[in-house]
């Protein structure tokens, strides 16, 4: 215990030690935000990260792309990207993700996914398209977008604290709520899952 406290003492007569130089900090401080202020697209699950060491930029004309093709009469809108090698196959992207004609970024778990020659199950192409937005329903606020929603998930936990009194106890509770018609043309569809936890 005495040696500890005087290691404290110690570190406290030394402190604040002194910085290296300034300006070095300065550009190493500016060099890591850099490299983690981008806004990019993948092209394949269409996600958007900051880290430009997530991604990889891949060739169009690459065949890697195959599994990504998608039969247009199974998609209720035009999903062509205006790249002649990308649509003439078919294939579906985000067109987020195009750097120019002959280059798209792509994650690094979609491009290890791609290389397997497997389809990554984030990807769009997986039945995971939703389609441009609809005029109308662009701009809206958050609730609006609840009430047009065909779903809401809510979740809440409750702490109660632990008396003389009684014992505590923690409920955790989910609740789905799907609003609109279906297949037993039920206005409304409610479901409670409930666990309990003995504090």
């Amino acid at each position: 215990m005495d040696e500890n406290y005087e290691s404290v003492r110690a570190a406290q007569e030394i402190w604040p030690q002194p910085l290296s130089d300034p300006k070095q900090l300065y550009r190493n401080f500016y060099d890591l935000m850099h490299k983690a202020s981008h806004n990019i697209v993948c092209a394949y699950c269409g996600i958007i990260r900051y880290d430009i060491d997530g991604f990889s930029l891949v060739s169009t004309n690459n065949k890697m792309l195959a599994p990504l093709a998608v039969n247009p009469a199974t998609v209720p809108f035009l999903f062509d990207c205006r790249i002649t090698a990308i649509d003439q196959h078919h294939i579906m992207i985000d067109p987020l993700a195009i750097k120019d004609q002959n280059t798209i970024s792509i994650c690094n778990n979609c491009y290890s996914q791609l290389s397997s020659g497997s389809l990554p199950a984030e990807a769009l192409a997986n039945f995971r398209w939703i389609g441009p937005v609809p005029e109308e329903l662009k701009d809206l606020t958050w609730v609006e977008e609840a009430l047009v929603a065909r779903s809401h998930l809510f979740g809440r936990v409750f702490r109660l604290e632990q008396s003389e009194a009684w014992r505590a106890n923690i409920f955790i509770t989910q609740r789905t709520y799907r609003i609109g018609p279906t297949e037993h043309h039920e206005a409304l569809r409610y479901s409670t899952n409930v666990t309990r936890f003995a504090g």
